[in-house]
Order: structure tokens, then C-alpha cells, then sequence
């Protein structure tokens, strides 16, 4: 897979740590396994929150009602 250059900005002293624990030539490794993990906790919660959602009955008729609108145009 190709990468791309990314710029964001981080605290000094988790840049400093960063260096000192993964070394230069690791960090973009390094901070790319921490955000795959990151996202992946992310989906896994809002999979969990759907989930939830979805059993909630006054969410789903409020969803109906919303669906109707679209039919008619509001898209």
C-alpha cells in the first residue's frame, strides 16, 4: 500500500518520546499501527452505539418519518 505524507501536530514532549522509544526512522510506522488501532476501537463503538440505536423504538419511528421526507424530494 502506498502512503502518504500527512502533517499534524503534536505536543513537544510526545514528539520527544516518540524519538527516545520508537527512533526517527519508526515514528511513521509506529503512528500508524496507534491510529489503526485507535479507528478500530472507534467502528467497534459506533457499531455498538448503532446496535443500541436500533433497538430503541422511538428512534426507529423517528427514522420512518425521516425516510418519508427523503421520498418526497429532500434529499
Amino acid at each position: 500500500m502506498k502512503n502518504i505524507n500527512v502533517t499534524f501536530s503534536i505536543p513537544p514532549e510526545m514528539h520527544k518520546s516518540l524519538q527516545k522509544l520508537v527512533g526517527r526512522r519508526n515514528m511513521s510506522k509506529f503512528v500508524a499501527k496507534a491510529l489503526e488501532t485507535a479507528l478500530e476501537a472507534k467502528r467497534m463503538e459506533l457499531k455498538q452505539e448503532y446496535i443500541e440505536a436500533s433497538k430503541d423504538e422511538g428512534h426507529n419511528e423517528a427514522m420512518r418519518d425521516w425516510s418519508a421526507l427523503e421520498a418526497e424530494g429532500w434529499e
